[in-house]
This record gives structure tokens, sequence and C-alpha cells, in this order.
């Protein structure tokens, strides 16, 4: 939609709107939520990932020690650009003097960049940005059928924590969330199953056997995914720019303000990382 002083409030455009943006991102995307996010000024971002750890033993005084190399590899994540232009007319960016106007407007551009990272983070194959989950190879799976308590919740637990990871996000689409979210204790009580947040930031926030549930329209409804923090990285270029032309649209007296980001994601631990299949029949 093209912004005029007649559908909009004034509007600044600020140098450091580029920063509202990605902060806006952070607050709406849940792939960054469930992810340790990490910033780079460079175009690539290499993660040393142990694929073999060395073999240690019990020996007797004045015996050798074992000799043996961890096995290193290292995984690369290339962000990708995400973006968009603006048409505003002039008018609205002379009249712009309102103070909370660029906040306003980095919610809009965050949001909107926050929901097309989380459709190709939990996706499939990628040509641009990188793939997503659906895609990703070596994750461990639990087949549910349906979600009537929480067993194969504990159960994707515990496949995680079998090979070093801790489920931190449990990420299940809307659908999904309100089937979870009308379990009760018991067939004669009110009492929800899923557990009140103990953070006092997050008062709404909903946990399951001790794991925040996140909710998310980019996650298919037979699918609840079973993330570690730990081994889940979004990596944010710090180059964030938004920039304002009058050439573009000079015929129609508005102005362009593009909006660019660079995003990239990867999982070092594969099989830390668990599928809770449902049936949905």
């Amino acid at each position: 939609m093209t912004l005029t002083t007649s559908n909009s409030h004034g509007i600044v455009v600020p140098d450091e709107l580029g920063d509202l943006v990605i902060a806006a991102a952070a607050r709406a995307s849940v792939a960054l939520r469930a992810s340790v996010v990490v910033t780079t000024a460079s175009r690539e971002y290499r993660v040393p990932v142990l694929s073999g750890l060395p073999s240690s033993s019990f020996v007797a005084e004045g015996q050798e020690l074992a000799l043996n190399d961890a096995v290193i590899e290292e995984l690369t994540i290339v962000p990708a650009k995400i973006g968009h232009v603006a048409p505003l007319s002039r008018e609205l960016v002379r009249d712009s003097f309102n103070e909370g106007a660029p906040e306003i407007v980095a919610t809009a551009q965050g949001i909107d960049i926050a929901r097309k990272v989380d459709e190709a983070f939990f996706g499939a194959d990628n040509p641009v940005a990188n793939d997503g989950l659906q895609a990703l190879t070596g994750v461990q799976e639990v087949d549910a059928g349906s979600v009537l308590n929480l067993d194969s919740f504990a159960a994707a637990q515990a496949l995680s924590e079998d090979v070093g990871g801790t489920i931190t996000s449990f990420v299940a689409n809307p659908e999904t969330a309100l089937t979870l979210a009308q379990l009760k204790r018991s067939g004669d009580s009110n009492e929800p199953l899923l557990q009140a947040s103990v953070d006092p930031t997050q008062p709404t926030a909903r946990m399951i056997l001790g794991s925040q549930l996140l909710v998310s329209p980019a996650v298919d409804a037979d699918v609840i995914w079973a993330i570690p923090q730990l081994h889940s990285l979004v990596v944010v270029r710090e180059d964030v720019e938004t920039e304002v032309s009058t050439d573009v649209f000079f015929t129609s007296d508005r102005v362009a303000v593009k909006t660019t980001a660079r995003l990239g994601w990867d999982w070092p631990h594969p099989s830390s990382i668990v599928k809770i299949n449902l049936d949905v029949s």
C-alpha cells in the first residue's frame, strides 16, 4: 500500500531505522526467539562443529595416555538478503514530526521480515535463502498420533538429551497450540495441563515440561518442532540498511524507502532437534 498523508500519520525516516527494524523482527520472529542469534560483519559466518570426540581412558600410574584427536568440522552460514521498497508520498515525509512514528514504521517492516524469515526457517528447500527445518537431514522423529497427552514431548526431550541436546522450545501451528492449551489435567478438571511461565517478564508464556511453547503459522499443522536453542543458530549481518530515494517515483512525487537485511540460519547438531509428527486426519 502506498502511504499518503490521508491514510497514515506523519512518518520520519531516521538513520537508525535499520536498527529498529531488526529489533522489531527479533521480537516478532519465532525462529529468532527459538535460536541463538549472532551478528557478523562478514559475508559468511563459520561455526566449528565437533563431529568426533577424543577417546579417554583410565590408566595406571606411569602409563601413557591414549593419543586421540578430536574431529572438528566447519559449518558455513551465508546470510541471504531480504527486503522491500515502500513508496511514501513526499508530503507525508516532509510532515513527519511524530516522535513515535519511527518505531511504528520499524515495527511494520520488522513484522513482515519476521514472517518471511519464519516461513523459510520452518520450510523446506529455498533457492535463495538458507534451507529450512523440513529439508534438514539427521533430525530425530517421534510419532505422536493425536495429541492427547504430553508423552510425545517427554520422548522428544529424552531423544535430544541422549545426544547432548536440551530442548528449550516446542514450536507448533496455532491450531495445534490451541488443542494443547485446551488439554486438562484430568477428565473432571478445568485446570489446564500446560504450565504457566514462572518468568515475570513473560507472564503469558506457556510451558510444556519446562520448555516454552512458541506458536507460528509457518509450522505445518501436522508437525511440532522440538528445538534446543544452543544448537539452532540465526546469523544477522550488522549492516541492516534503510535508504531513501526521490528518483524512482519521480513522476508521482513519491519517495521510495528501501529496507534490506541479511539473515541466515543452520543447525550444527541436527540429531538434537526432534520432529514430532501428528495425525491430523
